[in-house]
């Protein structure tokens, strides 16, 4: 269940990294944070498990583990 007030990010530009949007928003705290949830299956893209760090972000809702949420807004 996603919360009514999800924080929103604006895609600006394709080449943008998911880990740099996490780390902007503070949604991580580093970019090992990062690689250690990923390997975990904690971080999904409209409920699929994202498993590639390289996955090009577009419009959608990320979870971060249990209680973390994105929206990302091209």
């Amino acid at each position: 269940m996603v919360p009514e007030d999800v924080e929103e990010y604006f895609l600006k530009e394709s080449s943008v990294s998911l880990v740099d949007i996490l780390l902007e928003k503070k949604i991580v705290a580093s970019a090992r944070e990062f690689q250690r949830l990923m390997k975990q299956g904690a971080i999904r893209y409209e409920g699929a498990k994202l498993t590639d760090a390289q996955w090009a972000p577009k419009a959608g809702i990320l979870r971060v583990g249990k209680l973390r949420f994105l929206k990302i807004v091209e």
